[in-house]
């Protein structure tokens, strides 16, 4: 079974957005030179929470994933654009944007903006 970051990259890959030249899952790799100049999804699990109780048991999961956008240094493309086509490709993936993902950021050491959009998937279980 795929891990709920795993499965919101298969899906944020599915999109083929073609401002995004790398996403990767769970964590950064340890050698990142080279990658200010590419624009980096990030998708990581924020946590999961039981739903729908009954019959001594849980029948809903959410499942909370954020994905974190570093952009190239000198990204010449409106950022709301390529987050505006994320929040929709997952939506139609099933998931839900949260109200709760931050602001832009200025790295300030690399100058890259960065920005944070969190998003939440139910799936029917039986614990």
């Amino acid at each position: 079974m795929a891990t709920p970051a795993m499965e919101a990259t298969t899906a944020l890959r599915n999109l083929h957005l073609t401002l995004i030249d790398i996403i990767y899952p769970m964590n950064l790799p340890s050698n990142t030179d080279g990658l200010t100049k590419k624009t980096v999804a990030l998708v990581t699990e924020t946590g999961q929470g039981l739903g729908t109780p009954g019959n001594d048991g849980w029948h809903s999961r959410a499942d909370g994933i954020q994905v974190q956008v570093f952009y190239a240094a000198g990204f010449s493309s409106d950022p709301e654009a390529l987050e505006g086509s994320i929040i929709r490709g997952l939506k139609s993936a099933g998931y839900r944007a949260q109200l709760s993902s931050g602001p832009h950021t200025v790295d300030p050491d690399t100058r890259q903006l960065t920005a944070t959009l969190k998003f939440e998937k139910t799936k029917g279980v039986s614990y």
